[in-house]
């Protein structure tokens, strides 16, 4: 029997809990949390993918209308969400393909629908989003830092966040966006949601500097214990500035009578240890307050309309000329065209002529967002060049890639 696809919102919200309960959830007393939560969830009309085999819903996805910042620019990206096969058809096939693969290539030809440039998604696992085109194309640093040693700055004029500051916090998240690379922005529908998600685990606060003016950053602050230890646990500081992080960091040391440590997750280009009163990561055992932190890996991106995405990005003053790329997509096809750099801009054009670059559409949206310099992927073999690839490592000249959002 063939699989069949429906796309479906809010109308549907009870059978999209019921599949998203048998993909994820560990017995059927969950269904209550499940059907509570999904309609809190931000996708609307068509936005959800219900994949059925006959009477059974076997799989889903969510496909959301989001925006992404490329180096000043911003395009249109589709956020996956919700992927998703129930335990009874993993690692079945049906019609030739497993279920997680028809999920996926209907997810991708609605993005191309819907005319976004590029697709994002937080994976399970990286590996099997390759095999998809996704390539990794954000870092960070996940930072535990002692209270007593974070910087004293103005933090006055922060209060408890209200629905009356949503559209100033999204205001500031679209600032941040514009600045960042790869961050994406939903709107004041991410910020309803994501305030929805953390209102009840913890506290939102926002700064506002001038009473009346712009929110120039907030943080959702909730507990953590680690052993003895009490941590604030900011999950998404949102700052538009370097002098509004600040102010945050001083916030947080504000709160020394109920935690001991603040632990955030930052860009890896940020040097956090340089704001705070003790600069050292300590190589070893130490006795005094210092801050340490770990490193991940979380979105991965997929390209699906390589001019515009390129085309988008203000990039910084460096060498012009041409380089002719085939990008090998994972539906089997190749995408040729020529990039040609002058000034601040790169301007995309199909082409014909042999490529002098030759990349897999994962590793590519890594070259393209900055995560790995082209010279770089080519020295550990990841492209394969006929002459130096180093003309696209102006891709790689800017704010390290990093997204706020999570979805």
């Amino acid at each position: 029997m063939s699989t069949q696809s429906r796309w479906v919102g809010k109308e549907s919200a009870e059978a999209i809990a019921d599949v998203r309960l048998r993909c994820y959830g560990y017995t059927p007393a969950d269904r209550a949390r499940f059907v509570e939560k999904t309609p809190l969830d931000r996708f609307g009309d068509g936005d959800v993918l219900l994949l059925e085999d006959g009477d059974t819903t076997v799989g889903t996805a969510t496909s959301l209308s989001l925006k992404i910042g490329v180096r000043g620019g911003v395009v249109p990206c589709q956020g996956v969400a919700w992927v998703g096969t129930v335990r009874s058809h993993r690692r079945r096939k049906i019609d030739g393909l497993g279920v997680a693969t028809t999920v996926m290539k209907a997810i991708v030809a609605k993005a191309r629908e819907r005319g976004e440039v590029a697709s994002a998604l937080m994976p399970f696992r990286s590996s099997f989003y390759e095999h998809f085109g996704y390539g990794t194309v954000e870092r960070q640093n996940v930072w535990t830092v002692p209270l007593s040693i974070l910087p004293t700055s103005d933090s006055l004029r922060f209060h408890e966040a209200a629905p009356a500051d949503f559209p100033a916090m999204a205001g500031c998240r679209s600032r941040q966006v514009a600045a960042g690379q790869c961050d994406v922005d939903g709107g004041d529908g991410s910020i309803e949601g994501w305030m929805r998600y953390w209102e009840p685990l913890g506290f939102t606060f926002v700064d506002q500097p001038v009473a009346g003016g712009p929110i120039t950053g907030f943080v959702n602050v909730h507990e953590v214990i680690e052993g003895d230890r009490a941590i604030a646990d900011v999950e998404e500081p949102a700052h538009d500035s370097p002098d509004a992080l600040i102010r945050i960091l001083s916030f947080l040391g504000t709160l020394k009578d109920q935690y001991s440590f603040a632990r955030l997750r930052l860009p890896v280009d940020l040097p956090l240890n340089w704001l705070l009163k003790e600069r050292q990561v300590s190589h070893r055992r130490i006795d005094h307050a210092a801050a340490q932190y770990f490193g991940i890996n979380r979105m991965q991106l997929r390209v699906l309309d390589h001019a515009k995405f390129i085309e988008a990005m203000h990039l910084p003053p460096g060498p012009g000329g041409k380089v002719v790329i085939s990008v090998q997509e994972s539906e089997g096809h190749e995408s040729r065209f020529a990039i040609d750099f002058s000034a601040g801009r790169a301007s995309v054009s199909p082409s014909q002529a042999s490529p002098q670059v030759v990349v897999k559409d994962y590793v590519w949206s890594a070259v393209v967002t900055g995560m790995v310099p082209a010279t770089q992927a080519h020295r550990f073999g990841l492209l394969s060049a006929t002459s130096d690839p180093a003309l696209l490592d102006r891709f790689s000249t800017g704010p390290a890639g990093f997204s706020w959002d999570y979805f």
